[in-house]
């Protein structure tokens, strides 16, 4: 029974592998390799003699299977039927097991391949995302960059833009009136000559955080650049009045806020600002270079009624802004017209004699008359002529005193005063300029003194120091206009090569009634007596201020008390030169 258990198992084993087999060779790639059929046939004639070993336990079924009729038949039948089935698989399989062993080796292979490239992919992914990642952040710091200021971390003019055309848009669909707050800090540049950049950028880093704390989180505060700062005030109420009267007080709170010091280095500085104030929209519907220009207008407009104060802009300022426009356009033409004259102010010593004169610029317009220099001066700083007018100046006072001179008047030194402009004096080329005007005039009797003001001379001060010797070695003088207005020391004045410097009118008008102006004067008598520079008081317009100044040791005048200003001709028909001295220069 065991025996027949073992004959039907082997069978059903054969018969699967068999089975196995005819499925496989369906597919191409088994069928396609050497010796498949060799190993199916095999297993086929295995599986036919298992079956004869079966029929012989069961005659009956010898019918079905066996061919030959006898024992011995069915014996060699048997044999010979597992004889071929064995040759046949061992030929087979000696062609297949190679073709399977290089199938083997082919997909080991294949899988060290894409195992190591599943690797690179892995590694080249990670890169790519440590890349991607990366330009992520480049990205957004570029964006950061682009909209942000570095110093203060504000907002800046880029960012203004994108807001704003999102809030006129806004504001005029709602139907409420919003506001731009445009300030600007009143003698920044000042501050940062004196102090140095790096003590200007601590004053904006303080004023941008003080200022910070006004804006709602609906709001945008930012930095245009320099000490220009913008707070756009969103959402305030839909009548005007109203809208104007909430952006007027966020302006004074602004204000206020730079009125507490600003410790810097053991020391308090003094901070203020100015403030332009535009509401919007309007029935113009302004874009937003309109807007912040009109904003602009309303802060310089109130810089001119002075430091912390807030404007708002009306049409006037636009007006008076075109005036400012056409004004410089027509001072270009009427230096090409010589519509430009100059007038001339005597100064004289103690005793009413004259040694000098300050050459006055006078613009005689075709159709506007006389323009006076306060008007017009500001707006060639502007324009950027203010460096041409000053050559021009230079050329006719020169051009008119060498003729002047040259007659004989008188014998002795005429001291020339023409002011130059601190943008002008800086320039690389300055003191060949000079020269080279100076030399295309017979200057015999005359003594060339250029006037500065103190903004020169919190330069760099080796440079102006610099200059100043050349100048001096071409024999032209400096004198220092306005003394006592401005930021310059006693360190600066004791190290450059002046000849004179002016005390400024402010504070000889109430020289016999202000104690403090009287303190101020005696304090610049007094130290330039120690440093051997003659000082000239401007503006002595009364008997009572002049012997102020006489017996305070000033013994230098120019002013309304000896004489207006007037053109060279009309000061000699006056008589003002019949007493003069030679120019006291040192």
């Amino acid at each position: 029974m065991f025996d027949i258990l073992l004959e039907v198992t082997n069978s059903l084993i054969v018969a699967a592998i068999l089975y196995t087999l005819l499925r496989g060779i369906k597919h191409p790639d088994v069928r396609n390799q050497p010796g498949t059929r060799l190993v199916v046939i095999g297993f086929g004639l295995l599986f036919f003699s298992l079956l004869i070993d079966i029929t012989d336990n069961f005659p009956e079924l010898n019918y079905l299977v066996v061919v030959g009729d006898t024992k011995f038949q069915a014996f060699l039948e048997k044999v010979a039927g597992m004889l071929f089935g064995l040759f046949f698989l061992a030929l087979g399989l000696n062609r297949w097991i190679p073709s399977i062993h290089k199938l083997a080796s082919t997909r080991s292979s294949l899988e060290q391949q894409v195992k190591k490239r599943t690797m690179d992919l892995e590694h080249v992914n990670k890169r790519l995302l440590a890349e991607v990642t990366e330009r992520q952040q480049a990205q957004k710091q570029l964006e950061h960059q682009a909209t942000r200021d570095t110093l203060t971390g504000l907002p800046n003019r880029y960012a203004l833009t994108e807001f704003l055309e999102r809030e006129i848009s806004r504001a005029s669909r709602r139907n409420y009136f919003s506001a731009v707050l445009f300030l600007d800090l009143d003698n920044f540049k000042s501050t940062n000559d004196l102090l140095g950049h790096e003590a200007g950028d601590r004053v904006l880093k303080t004023v941008s955080d003080r200022l910070g704390l006004f804006g709602r989180k609906e709001d945008f505060f930012g930095r245009l650049g320099g000490d220009e700062f913008v707070l756009v005030l969103t959402e305030l109420d839909g009548c005007l009045q109203v809208a104007a009267e909430q952006a007027q007080t966020i302006a004074q709170k602004l204000i206020s806020a730079l009125d507490e010091p600003i410790l810097m280095s053991g020391h308090k500085l003094n901070v203020s600002g100015c403030i332009g104030i535009k509401l919007f929209p309007d029935s113009q519907k302004k874009t937003v270079g309109e807007l912040l220009k009109q904003a602009d207008m309303a802060m310089y407009h109130a810089k001119s009624n002075g430091p912390g104060v807030a404007s708002f802009f009306c049409d006037d300022m636009q007006k008076l802004v075109e005036q400012r426009l056409n004004l410089a356009k027509e001072l270009q033409e009427a230096m090409e017209q010589e519509q430009f004259y100059l007038h001339y102010q005597p100064q004289v010593t103690i005793d009413d004699q004259v040694f000098g004169v300050e050459a006055l610029l006078r613009w005689n317009h075709p159709t506007r008359g006389m323009v006076g220099p306060d008007e017009f001066i500001p707006v060639a700083e502007e324009a950027g002529l203010i460096n041409k007018l000053g050559r021009y100046v230079l050329h006719h006072a020169l051009s008119e005193w060498s003729k002047f001179l040259a007659d004989g008047v008188w014998e002795g030194g005429m001291k020339v005063a023409v002011n130059i402009s601190p943008s002008h004096f800086l320039q690389a080329d300055f003191v060949d300029q000079i020269e080279h005007i100076v030399c295309s005039y017979d200057l015999t009797g005359c003594h060339l003194v250029l006037e500065i003001t103190e903004g020169v001379v919190i330069q760099d001060i080796a440079d102006v120091s610099a200059k100043m010797e050349a100048l001096r070695r071409l024999g032209i003088g400096i004198s220092l206009d306005d003394f006592g207005t401005g930021y310059s020391s006693l360190a600066y004045i004791k190290r450059l090569p002046l000849d004179s410097l002016k005390i400024d009118r402010s504070f000889v008008r109430d020289i016999h009634i202000d104690p403090n102006d009287a303190a101020i004067v005696d304090a610049i008598l007094a130290m330039t007596a120690s440093l051997e520079i003659e000082v000239i008081a401007e503006g002595v317009e009364t008997e009572a201020q002049r012997n102020f100044l006489r017996r305070r040791g000033c013994n230098f005048y120019q002013g309304y008390l000896f004489s207006r200003p007037a053109t060279l001709a009309d000061l000699v028909e006056k008589g003002v030169f019949e007493q003069t001295v030679e120019y006291p220069a040192v």
